[in-house]
């Protein structure tokens, strides 16, 4: 990713996970969880590489609903590079906890010159995406 802001804001209500996904696969209102993508469009939340195209490079949600890396984007002039490989892992790993999963990314992007600030609740991320995917009759 080409690095125009050294800084990338990751709001978990609107964070979409492993924890995300295995939260609404359990959950008896939805039908299963919709794939990892940069933009999530059935649950309108982003993964950790979706809030960098977002925040970085001002993409727009149609540009990366349904994707699964920036390198999809066919503007975005992006290679596919381990770290986005790599953060898409962390970030869908079900078997991380938040703490974990927050913990390497933030090393993943401290090492490409980014820094991560998370703020908000993860609770917030479940409740809105069950509500969402319950109304939509998924």
């Amino acid at each position: 990713m080409q690095k125009t802001s050294k800084t990338i804001r990751v709001d978990r209500a609107r964070w979409y996970t492993g924890a995300v996904q295995g939260a609404l696969d359990r959950h008896e209102s939805v039908a299963g969880s919709p794939a990892s993508a940069l933009y999530v469009p059935a649950t309108k939340q982003h993964c950790c590489l979706g809030f960098a195209c977002r925040q970085l490079h001002r993409t727009p949600l149609k540009d990366i609903a349904g994707l699964g890396l920036p390198s999809e984007v066919d503007w975005l002039d992006t290679p596919l590079s381990a770290f986005q490989v790599q953060a898409a892992a962390i970030n869908d790993d079900r078997l991380l906890t938040s703490r974990e999963r927050e913990s390497q990314l933030r090393a993943l992007f401290k090492e490409h010159g980014f820094r991560l600030v998370f703020y908000g609740s993860q609770k917030n991320a479940i409740a809105s995406a069950v509500r969402r995917l319950a109304k939509a009759g998924r």
